[in-house]
């Protein structure tokens, strides 16, 4: 009896998901993080390479009430050539870290185009295997939705930090949406470590109105 709940007991263990965690933001009042970016673009055939910093600053919110702070892409190089920085967006995330509006000049236009660098958070354990969906209703009315796949692919160290992997589908439920897919990492604290995505239809408004594809990798700085 004693040999046989060892044996239960070890294989109860030996079966259990050794790499789960609770997949929460990190977003805390004056949370700040910077991501180097790099960017391959192609606008209607033209070949371009993108270089900026991204810092994501929050100043405020929790507690049921929406995040707010600013999104900043800084020293913007085209091609190795200065490019000029816009000014910081305003941005209001929910507590799963979705950017649902945009208030300025260019208003959501930037909330459209920083979707497919957004990390969506189920606020639940997560272990190898485990699949969800979700949508994103934007705060403009006339906004499509976004609609988020994840699939977590276990745990990988990437740049020497224990992360999460993760395969990411994302996609606007509308004609000539954008749509994107790749893979983000997660370290255990929620913050994110690295992301890859690729780009389809992506409109950029510094940049015009013309639709690009474009491969995106993104990696925490510090």
């Amino acid at each position: 009896m004693i040999l046989t709940s060892l044996i239960a007991a070890t294989t109860i263990l030996s079966t259990a998901p050794q790499d789960t965690w609770e997949l929460k933001s990190p977003f805390t009042k004056g949370y700040e993080a910077t991501y180097t970016c790099k960017v391959n673009v192609d606008a209607g055939g033209q070949q371009l390479e993108a270089n900026f910093n991204q810092l994501i600053k929050v100043a405020d919110g929790g507690s049921g009430k929406p995040w707010k702070g600013t999104i900043t892409w800084l020293d913007i190089m085209v091609d190795g050539n200065a490019a000029g920085d816009p000014p910081p967006w305003d941005v209001k995330w929910s507590e799963d870290g979705s950017v649902f509006a945009t208030p300025g000049d260019m208003g959501d236009d930037i909330r459209r185009m920083l979707a497919p660098l957004t990390f969506l958070y189920t606020g639940k354990p997560v272990a190898k295997g485990n699949a969800w969906k979700t949508q994103v209703k934007a705060e403009e009315k006339s906004a499509p939705v976004v609609e988020y796949n994840y699939e977590s692919l276990g745990q990988e160290a990437v740049n020497g930090k224990d992360a999460m992997k993760f395969k990411v589908t994302m996609k606007e439920v509308a004609d000539e949406g954008v749509s994107a897919d790749g893979t983000w990492w997660v370290a255990k604290n929620g913050v994110v470590v690295k992301f890859e995505m690729s780009i389809k239809d992506w409109l950029v408004p510094m940049a015009g109105d013309q639709r690009m594809a474009a491969k995106v990798v993104g990696t925490l700085k510090g």
